[in-house]
């Protein structure tokens, strides 16, 4: 997953860069651009794009816990009576 999110964003990147900087002129810059509109309609993206987002937050629920238990364990064995407090205001997506 991450390979492909690295890939598409060089390739965003590139495009970007390339649309900035060129000298191709206005039908160039126009193909670009309805290339990149295509894309960014494509329903496959907007799938990947919601399969990043739910891995994502699936991943900071994760990391959340994990670090809750550390700090829950570390607390306990410093003889403190609660654990350190965690925000319940910061939510993952």
């Amino acid at each position: 997953m991450t390979s492909f999110r690295t890939k598409l964003t060089l390739a965003l990147g590139f495009a970007a860069g390339y649309v900035l900087g060129t000298k191709a002129g206005r039908q160039r810059y126009q193909q670009i651009t309805e290339l990149a509109h295509r894309v960014a309609g494509d329903p496959r993206v907007h799938d990947m794009v919601e399969t990043v987002k739910t891995e994502a937050a699936s991943a900071a629920g994760t990391a959340k816990q994990v670090v809750e238990d550390k700090l829950s364990r570390r607390s306990s064995s410093n003889g403190l009576a609660e654990p350190y407090p965690v925000d319940p205001v910061i939510t993952a997506g």
